[in-house]
């Protein structure tokens, strides 16, 4: 059977409300389209899973599940939820799955999905979703994935750093950032490490790459010499290429991680049809950080200010209020510690009690 991928992005996990397609009528699967999917899911782990350590246990935990009648399910979503929860109980890897999407398989299913991941960039305003002045001059973006698509996501950063710029003091909420594409995260990146910095390196079989800083068409917080400090939110649903901005927040110092540990998924992964309608998500890659040489595979990126995921913001923006009252500008630090301490008291304690 020849596989063929439907899409190779990096460091992708994408929440399913934004692959949702037309909603369809209930399906049930035949005894044999089980088999058959199990077997397309094995011929693709066989392929392209990248890392002959844990591959065995993969195939092994399918064959083992199938063997048992674990996957003898008509309901496509509960087999999928099955077949995902073995294939990462067997290897902690987050990057493998398999996602029921009816209408994935088909003559017509290369048209269909390319469009579909055409548009989604711009529909997401490449990840851009909200912007916001909070008390004190504290400027608020969240950046809820990193679709990409060249220029018009490069305008959507520059226009978010513009913003950010203006603050005297900058917060990038993370939490829950479903990943996506590195050239998003490289260009992101871009605006507060220097041109040139090389970022990370990448491995796809016997491919190789290299993630460096890219010049900014904008005046970036790097540039600026009164720049605002920098707090980046994240929790345990910051994945993939989420976790990879914090890694560079964190491994080059230009921010403060506020919040939970992030996720712990670094692989690059690859989309594959599996018959009759199922979507597997195939880890192809690896990404080592150029700061330790290691990735946050299995551990995620610890923050230095930690704090439950409901909390993370509140807390920011006091940790920030409260560093400007120290030392900035004379004429707004009573108005700082005043919201700073209104917010502490919202938390439950004073500075330091977190």
């Amino acid at each position: 059977m020849k596989l063929r991928p439907l899409l190779s992005l990096a460091l992708l996990a994408l929440p399913a409300a934004a692959m949702a397609q037309p909603a369809a009528p209930a399906r049930r699967l035949s005894a044999s389209e089980v088999v058959t999917a199990v077997a397309a899911l094995e011929a693709a782990v066989e392929a392209k899973y990248f890392d002959g350590e844990r591959r065995p246990r993969v195939l092994r935990t399918l064959a083992e599940g199938r063997a048992s009648g674990r996957y003898a399910l008509t309901d496509p979503e509960a087999l999928a939820a099955a077949v995902t929860a073995d294939m990462v109980a067997a290897t902690g890897d987050k990057h493998l799955s398999l996602t029921w999407r009816p209408g994935s398989s088909g003559s017509n299913v290369e048209a269909v999905r390319a469009q579909f991941w055409r548009e989604l960039p711009r529909r997401r305003n490449y990840g851009v979703e909200e912007l916001r002045i909070l008390p004190g001059n504290l400027r608020y973006v969240r950046i809820a994935g990193f679709p990409w698509d060249g220029e018009p996501g490069r305008r959507a950063y520059d226009g978010a750093m513009r913003f950010l710029a203006d603050g005297d003091a900058a917060i990038l909420d993370l939490r829950g950032n479903s990943g996506g594409n590195p050239a998003a995260v490289n260009y992101l990146a871009s605006h507060f490490v220097p041109t040139g910095t090389l970022l990370a390196t990448y491995a796809q079989g016997a491919r190789t790459g290299r993630s460096v800083a890219q010049e900014v068409q904008v005046t970036s917080l790097r540039d600026r010499a009164t720049a605002p400090p920098v707090y980046v939110l994240v929790d345990r649903r910051t994945i993939s290429a989420g976790e990879e901005f914090a890694a560079h927040v964190r491994r080059f110092g230009f921010g403060t991680l506020v919040g939970e540990p992030t996720a712990g998924a670094s692989m690059r992964n690859e989309f594959v049809p599996v018959p009759p309608g199922f979507v597997a998500s195939i880890s192809v890659g690896t990404v080592a950080h150029a700061v330790g040489g290691d990735n946050w595979e299995g551990k995620g990126v610890e923050p230095a200010v930690p704090a439950p995921s409901a909390d993370a913001l509140a807390l920011a923006q006091a940790v920030a209020l409260e560093k400007l009252a120290a030392e900035g500008a004379e004429i707004y630090r009573e108005d700082w510690a005043g919201r700073a301490a209104q917010l502490r008291a919202r938390l439950g304690g004073p500075a330091g009690s977190q």
